[in-house]
């Protein structure tokens, strides 16, 4: 028995498969996105994969958004390698099978090249200022034994004075009235600075994940007597 597809969905099947194939290239999606050629070193599309069509109510349209990734120089006076990273998305109007390019929306800068701190001395900075790292929990914590870079995760600069680094301390922590965790907490720390070679001179902390690695009993009294970093 032969069955005729219903003439509304078969419409919508033709719509959708002509949009598929009218999406544009990755070279057409760079050419939209780079009008600027001005210190231009590479842009690429984000790789695996190939774009998200998706319908916006609340400009009550259909987008398609693909990655883009575009390399240039930074031009930072005291840093004459560094470059400029920026992702982001080239957004086009989809309309008819038509794709029609909006606009390209930035949604990182991150640089490379910049003159970076020694791993020792924002260690050294880290420990000097534990009460800021731990803040609003330092009469809780009661000794600090690791402060280390997590050798694992990269830095991200987001400007020439702005950076965030992964750190992971060790530290020991009342939970209650008569138990002490061992914790290894990994934090990501935004550090400030003056210019392109300057060290830090501020940063903000936020602990983003805890590993609990033991408990140790004690009594009350003993916990009591315990100094904590807000004693230092």
């Amino acid at each position: 028995m032969t069955r005729l597809l219903n003439p509304i969905l078969a419409a919508v099947s033709m719509i959708v498969a002509g949009a598929a194939n009218a999406q544009p290239s990755d070279s057409q999606v760079i050419t939209d996105c780079i009008k600027n050629k001005d210190g231009l070193i590479e842009a690429t599309c984000t790789k695996g994969k190939t774009g998200e069509q998706y319908w916006h109510s609340g400009d009550q349209a259909w987008y398609w958004d693909r990655g883009v990734v575009i390399k240039r120089k930074a031009n930072i006076n005291g840093a004459p390698n560094a470059v400029v990273v920026v992702k982001g998305l080239a957004r086009y109007n989809v309309l008819g099978g038509k794709y029609t390019f909006k606009k390209f929306y930035t949604t990182s800068n991150e640089y490379e090249g910049i003159p970076t701190p020694s791993s020792e001395a924002l260690t050294n900075y880290v420990n000097q200022n534990l009460k800021k790292v731990f803040n609003g929990r330092e009469h809780s914590i009661t000794e600090v034994s690791t402060v280390v870079i997590d050798p694992e995760k990269g830095w991200t600069w987001h400007e020439i004075t702005r950076f965030s680094v992964p750190i992971i301390i060790q530290y020991k922590e009342v939970v209650n009235n008569t138990e002490i965790a061992d914790k290894k907490g990994v934090f990501d720390i935004m550090f400030y600075r003056k210019d392109a070679n300057s060290l830090p001179h501020n940063f903000l902390s936020v602990e983003t994940g805890a590993t609990e690695i033991g408990r140790r009993k004690y009594t009350e009294q003993q916990i009591k007597m315990m100094k904590s970093l807000a004693d230092n």
